[in-house]
């Protein structure tokens, strides 16, 4: 397995637009998360109300940062994630190298597998890289706004990180069960990209404001609202028309949870039972 596993982070780590989409998650990040806050405090500080010039400092200030890198802005982190799981799993098609690899071997279950472990370490450093990016972004702003200079919890970062990691984990998932369903990238990046755009960023936000309970609540079985609900529970916004599902931070994780499983759980079938060849 150890073989399988360095081959496919080789291939990773030496990919351009595997890297190329990290850096737009980061500058998305400094862009939407920072920058533009910046720019509102610097071009009308005297139209501001001194209760919206507050809520920028506080966004900005260090106490904030777990927050910031944790949902914003959500929907276009999460559309980046998702085109993670796809170049990940679905570039090798468009190149006929995972036919190939599987006439020679190793069997079907270990490639799947090495390609997964790689997902999630590639997943979750890009997550650690948003949230060193946004506490250095935090302090610099601290240094030059003479903002307080006081770190959220341990417990609290900690915590925050596990749930970018986890929504990451999701979309990503996501990308690559389309790649392995439609066995081509572009066609996966059509569908998903379709979905999170349309149906989570619009449709979803218009159900939920619905006068019809039952449209309310079956946006709480997607991703999407359960993905916000998140990210609001544990302090953060996400920019995103998406509305949260009304539920708890557990319940939301454990909906995640399911449909991160259940893609890779299906993916798995497909390349295992499919004939690829």
């Amino acid at each position: 397995m150890i073989g399988p596993v360095r081959g496919e982070w080789l291939k990773a780590w030496r990919s351009p637009y595997l890297w190329t989409v990290g850096l737009l998650m980061m500058l998305v990040l400094l862009v939407r998360g920072y920058g533009l806050d910046w720019f509102l405090m610097s071009q009308s500080p005297a139209t501001l109300p001194a209760a919206t010039i507050e809520s920028y400092k506080q966004a900005l200030a260090p106490a904030a940062f777990a927050q910031q890198a944790l949902g914003n802005p959500g929907g276009v982190t999460w559309a980046l994630e998702f085109v993670l799981g796809v170049l990940l799993f679905g570039s090798e098609y468009g190149w006929r190298t995972l036919a190939a690899m599987l006439m020679v071997g190793p069997s079907r279950a270990t490639v799947f597998g090495a390609k997964t472990l790689v997902l999630l370490a590639v997943v979750v450093l890009l997550v650690l890289l948003r949230f060193v990016t946004a506490l250095a972004s935090s302090v610099i702003s601290a240094v030059t706004l003479d903002l307080p200079f006081s770190l959220p919890p341990a417990g609290g970062v900690a915590t925050a990180f596990a749930a970018a990691c986890l929504i990451a984990i999701t979309y990503a998932s996501f990308g690559a069960l389309l790649s392995l369903i439609f066995r081509r990238a572009s066609i996966a990046y059509a569908v998903g990209l379709t979905y999170l755009f349309v149906f989570e960023d619009r449709a979803f936000g218009v159900i939920a404001k619905s006068s019809a309970q039952s449209l309310r609540d079956l946006t709480m079985g997607f991703p999407g609202p359960n993905s916000v609900a998140l990210v609001h529970n544990l302090g953060g916004g996400t920019g995103s028309a998406v509305a949260a599902a009304n539920t708890g931070s557990v319940q939301a994780a454990v909906v995640l949870a399911v449909y991160c499983l259940a893609a890779l759980g299906i993916g798995c079938a497909i390349l295992v039972r499919r004939d690829e060849t």
